[in-house]
């Protein structure tokens, strides 16, 4: 389990206070949709999405966004594979 350092919301407030470069915005949009995609493809809706519930990890890992709080979130698949 790799472990988190900040959530996405930090990231936005804290580290970029607003000066991030558009070809920052794109990286990160492009891995919290992933990590939305992974989700998905396991059969689960997140069904919280924003800022907090997204986190960068700790060096060296601190360019990977990982998806948090997803407790809520509720199996959409049958054990089928069928959408329910």
């Amino acid at each position: 389990m790799d472990l988190i350092w900040l959530t996405l919301n930090d990231v936005i407030k804290k580290v970029c206070k607003g000066a991030e470069s558009s070809h920052s915005k794109i990286i990160i949009a492009r891995q919290t949709l992933e990590a939305l995609e992974t989700l998905h493809e396991l059969g689960f809706a997140h069904r919280n999405v924003k800022p907090h519930t997204f986190a960068v990890g700790l060096p060296p890992n601190d360019h990977i966004i990982y998806c948090i709080g997803f407790g809520i979130a509720p199996p959409y698949r049958d054990s089928k594979g069928e959408v329910k």
